[in-house]
């Protein structure tokens, strides 16, 4: 998106320039004011070095509503009025250019300059811009918006909250459009309900990883109580709760689940993977592993849960690594099954020889340089005893 482009047009044209026709004229809102003063919205296409941009062209055109001379700037509120006027929603802008100045709530403000009684915009002009890509309604998709185009008195412009305006005093004229666009960036509604869905989904996948060895233990308990504590800390106290609720409940349904052998944990990941941010989704992975190290052994079962879980949250697997490098180093035994050997140290029994042999040299080369850098014994300990792991490792698939 051409943004400081457009920005930068509107910036320093002001609302006298006369706008270039762009490509694409359809898809036009107008509306016919007092004074023989006219306002439109307009979608515009753009095309530069390859690429297509599409944003919404606020115009005038006609004679300027003015009773007196005055220092004219023109100042643009948006709300989302997809379920009707008094149900309307405030829009978010992604840029600060296009924020009030207390919030993130889109409001366009630009001085026009001194203007008299009698003049006349002869031609569509630009009053302002709306960029579908950089604003966030309550939901994405298809969305009704109620445009307000207000000229006011730059010496004395009223004050914005929430896009409204906190008097009328040095408003000269305004007037509002509605007009239909499809937003692509998820809403904010629709990001807050999703991100609490998907630490309820984090907590279910804790209780998974926690009884994939078919008890929960009373440190992994007591490590998923404090991940819901923490999650929740910051919000308003009716939210806490309710959060905590919300939290408790998943952690109860995952124990009944798991415990009669019923718990889809890999529904969960998928579930998670499509409704989760990036951060909420390494958040996850990172408490399955502290889980798996919470008892300080790490069963095959957990090992197991753990690596798909990673593969179905579609993580960089350099990442997934790291974390699970730093759980395993804090481990008491890593080492009581030997069944755990493959899981431990991420084999694929089905890779041949020569892709093992590969991949136990980095796992060695790895292990080696932390066991020379880590300061507490105990974690120095575990280092050693993945070292030996990997020893017996070359020797059960006879690599030298």
């Amino acid at each position: 998106m051409e943004v400081i482009i457009i920005i930068g047009v509107i910036a320093i044209i002001g609302i006298y320039a006369l706008v270039k026709a762009q490509e694409g004229t359809e898809n036009i809102s107008s509306l016919s004011g007092s004074y023989g003063f006219d306002v439109r919205i307009r979608k515009t296409t753009e095309r530069k070095d390859g690429t297509t941009d599409e944003f919404l062209a606020i115009e005038a055109k006609g004679l300027l509503p003015v009773k007196r001379s005055i220092d004219l700037a023109c100042l643009i509120t948006v709300f989302d009025i997809t379920d009707g006027r008094e149900n309307k929603m405030p829009i978010i802008s992604l840029l600060e250019f296009f924020q009030e100045e207390s919030s993130k709530i889109f409001s366009f403000y630009q001085e026009v300059g001194v203007v008299s009684p009698g003049e006349k915009l002869m031609d569509w002009a630009p009053a302002g811009a709306i960029i579908p890509e950089m604003i966030q309604a309550p939901y994405s998709g298809r969305r009704k918006l109620q445009v307000n185009i207000h000229l006011v008195d730059a010496d004395n412009p009223p004050e914005v909250e929430f896009g409204v305006l906190d008097s009328r005093e040095g408003v000269e004229w305004s007037g509002a459009l509605n007009h239909e666009i499809f937003l692509p960036i998820k809403g904010y509604k629709e990001a807050a309900a999703n991100r609490d869905e998907a630490q309820a989904l984090t907590v279910k996948l804790g209780v998974a990883v926690a009884m994939a060895d078919g008890s929960l233990h009373d440190s992994e308990g007591e490590l998923i109580k404090k991940w819901i504590q923490k999650t929740i800390r910051g919000h308003y106290p009716e939210k806490s709760q309710e959060l905590k609720k919300t939290y408790n409940d998943a952690f109860k349904e995952a124990y009944i689940l798991a415990g009669s052998g019923r718990l889809d944990y890999e529904s969960i990941a998928r579930r998670l993977n499509q409704i989760g941010e990036l951060k909420l989704k390494f958040d996850a992975y990172e408490l399955v592993n502290k889980i798996m190290a919470a008892d300080g052994v790490a069963h095959p079962d957990e090992l197991k849960s753990i690596r798909k879980i990673g593969e179905l949250l579609d993580l960089d697997p350099s990442e997934l690594e790291q974390i699970r490098s730093r759980a395993l180093v804090n481990l008491r035994d890593a080492f009581q099954h030997d069944d755990a050997l493959e899981e431990l140290l991420g084999i694929d029994p089905s890779w041949p020889k020569a892709k093992i042999k590969a991949h136990l040299a980095r796992e060695f080369q790895k292990w080696n340089g932390r066991l020379n850098s880590l300061s507490e014994e105990k974690e120095r300990e575990n280092a050693q005893n993945i070292l030996n792991r990997i020893g017996e490792a070359r020797r059960k698939y006879d690599i030298g």
